[in-house]
């Protein structure tokens, strides 16, 4: 899927969640996109506003953290937004 719906080529760091395949993408312009069962990338929330570094599962809460230049950030799924995570 690599390219379709990729708006940033500059790929930081990669993250497969286990569970169901996902493979996630951290932009050095802050996006983070996901592309599942081999189809397009799609952006994960609205951009970070920070280089992300790396991206991990969440344990507690089995949403997505990325470790960004401004910190950490964990994925709200029901709001569809970024989250400061401490």
């Amino acid at each position: 899927p690599i390219g379709r719906g990729l708006s940033d080529p500059n790929v930081e760091s990669l993250f497969v969640d286990e569970r169901d395949g996902t493979l996630y993408a951290g932009t050095l312009s802050g996006g983070v996109f996901r592309a599942m069962g081999g189809g397009s990338w799609q952006r994960v929330g609205e951009s970070l506003s920070a280089r992300v570094l790396g991206l991990t599962l969440d344990a507690h809460s089995d949403g997505v953290l990325a470790a960004t230049s401004a910190g950490l950030f964990r994925f709200d799924s029901q709001a569809g937004a970024w989250e400061a995570a401490g």
